[in-house]
């Protein structure tokens, strides 16, 4: 395999691991505009089943792009081994950033499909209160 073809993978590699980021973040976002649209006005049911989905969903791009990671970095070693004076990018600060960001944000989503149900409940208690004073 010749340097340029090796390149060229990199680049297909990089462009796949941005293009499934993307869509997990169009998908975090339909949900949470989703979550709050609808509010309280979603059963349990529904909502478990939302978080589902979308952790289901997360976790499969979570593994693409383990996998992605992985085979970009075999070809930035064969770039290397190949005596290549093509730049590599210091990987590790933004893959763990990436990681990071997926994680907390695919808990965090989970959590704000709940929110609405929780801060109901809350108010509800709160006007109960109110009542019995």
């Amino acid at each position: 395999m010749t340097e340029y073809e090796v390149i060229s993978l990199i680049r297909e590699s990089v462009a796949a691991i941005n293009q499934d980021f993307e869509f997990f973040l169009t998908a975090t976002f339909a949900v949470l505009v989703t979550a709050y649209a609808v509010g309280d006005r979603l059963g349990t049911f529904p909502r478990v089943m939302l978080a589902t989905l979308y952790l289901a969903s997360s976790i499969l791009f979570y593994l693409r792009y383990g996998a992605l990671s992985e085979q970009a970095s075999y070809y930035f070693q064969l770039l290397t081994d190949m005596g290549s004076e093509f730049p590599q990018p210091d990987r590790g600060l933004h893959a763990l950033l990436r990681k990071l960001l997926m994680i907390l944000g695919s808990l965090a989503t989970v959590y704000l499909i709940f929110s609405p149900t929780v801060l109901v409940i809350k108010d509800q208690g709160s006007k109960q209160d109110e009542t019995t004073t």
